[in-house]
């Protein structure tokens, strides 16, 4: 009886240890995918967090962190499951939402992605990106006022935050209110100068206001900081139209087409013939 007792106490004390040891490589695995996905190896880090749930099929995190390094390779079917798993086991964290709203828009379903940051926003009132976020739907639903109405909160709560100026610059933009459109993205430059976009927006909002010098010089910004998009060349040989270089705009022009913009022909018979 004695002989039992013993052996039976040690098989407990066996499993307890085992149970420790998988939890503890469980989160071995996690923090490797965490680096990995930091790193941009998302192929790895699939694999890892994989790994992970198997030994915990429960771990909301990972589902959700699996789902943000498919959705970060356009496997976007993929990510919504995992973030609808992470949601099944975790229903109050606001972030599991706003993930999936995230994959949702660029899906283009707007209604699933405005009603999971409508819950995102319900369970965290003070979460800044699930506003900004909300907005950019609305934004492109061409919804204005409650984009703008998104925009201005996410600033009231996270008055430092760069993206929400330059998006209701963007709303500005298209309502042809151009001297606010400038003076957000002016704001969101400010508050990051290494956004080449904005740069492009901004100079974008000055030559349709009629200020080629200041969109020249924001078009010239933009390219020195990222010179493999197409439109800032196109928008700058425009705006050498308008100053009256043809031989700049059509340099412009061309460089656009060789980084495929097949507008940028158009543009060229026009003007390079």
């Amino acid at each position: 009886m004695k002989k039992a007792f013993l052996l039976f106490f040690t098989a407990i004390i066996f499993l307890l240890a085992t149970e420790g040891k998988c939890q503890k490589d469980a989160e071995d695995y996690y923090n490797s995918g965490d680096k990995k996905f930091k790193n941009n190896d998302y192929y790895g880090a699939i694999t890892d967090f994989t790994i992970v749930l198997k030994m915990k099929p429960d771990y909301a995190h990972a589902y959700n962190y699996r789902g943000m390094c498919y959705d970060a390779i356009d496997q976007l079917e993929e990510a919504i499951a995992d973030y609808s798993m992470a949601i099944a086991f975790d229903p109050g964290y606001a972030e599991f939402f706003n993930n999936r709203a995230i994959a949702y828009r660029k899906q283009k379903r707007y209604d699933d992605a405005i009603a999971d940051y409508d819950e995102s926003i319900s369970l965290k009132p003070s979460y800044a990106e699930a506003y900004n976020s909300r907005g950019v739907v609305y934004y492109e639903l061409a919804d204005y006022n409650n984009a703008i109405t998104d925009f201005d909160k996410c600033i009231d709560l996270s008055p430092d935050y760069f993206r929400p100026y330059w998006n209701r610059g963007k709303v500005y933009y298209m309502l042809k209110n151009y001297r606010l459109a400038v003076q957000d993205y002016s704001k969101s430059i400010e508050l990051y100068p290494k956004n080449a976009n904005a740069f492009y927006s901004r100079g974008t909002a000055y030559l349709d206001w009629g200020e080629y010098g200041s969109a020249l010089e924001d078009f010239n910004k933009a390219i020195d900081l990222y010179d493999k998009n197409p439109d800032f060349f196109v928008n700058r040989g425009l705006t050498y139209i308008k100053l009256g270089n043809k031989d700049k705009a059509c340099r412009d022009f061309k460089q656009a087409n060789y980084i495929q913009d097949k507008n940028a022909d158009d543009l060229i018979n026009q003007y390079c013939k």
